[in-house]
């Protein structure tokens, strides 16, 4: 048995390896990799929730206690991230592997460079959905206006913060 609630399914997120052989995949605080013929899965020595693999296929983020760690996926050795009290959400590495998006309370968007350093807000978001662009020079949000729900386009400067759906 997976689940023994709604809510450990809502704690459940899964993601491919960069190189499509495995899948990432959390069960409330453990997280566990799985080959792609879902003949075996090995539970990893980490805790934490929102587990994504990094761009490098060798590391993942995570949060735990609100906090966003990277850790190797062989050796286990992780690195914390942030520390700064503030309770985080949805880690999610840009695609060339430089930086880290996350939500803070209310739905802020702030991104942090991979070593930890130089956190910054970025925009705020109604929703939880947001991705990066390709090219890792852009994020694209949801944004509610007047109870419609709309697309933008910010550069991850802060600059050219511009509507990109029309409905």
């Amino acid at each position: 048995k997976l689940f023994n609630s709604i809510e450990d399914v809502r704690e459940m997120n899964f993601t491919w390896a960069p190189d499509g052989k495995s899948l990432l995949y959390n069960i409330n605080d453990s997280m566990y990799i799985c080959d792609t013929l879902f003949q075996q899965s090995r539970k990893l020595s980490l805790q934490g929730r929102g587990a994504r693999w990094m761009p490098d296929g060798e590391r993942l983020t995570y949060m735990r206690n609100g906090e966003i760690y990277i850790a190797d996926t062989l050796s286990y050795q992780e690195t914390q991230i942030t520390n700064d009290g503030m309770r985080k959400g949805a880690p999610i590495p840009s695609p060339d592997g430089t930086k880290l998006s996350y939500i803070v309370s209310d739905n802020n968007i702030w991104l942090i460079n991979i070593d930890g350093s130089n956190p910054y807000f970025l925009t705020k978001s109604n929703w939880f959905n947001y991705s990066w662009t390709p090219d890792s020079k852009a994020i694209v949000y949801s944004k509610e206006d007047d109870w419609d729900t709309f697309l933008w386009k910010i550069d991850i400067d802060g600059k050219n913060d511009i509507q990109i759906s029309k409905e």
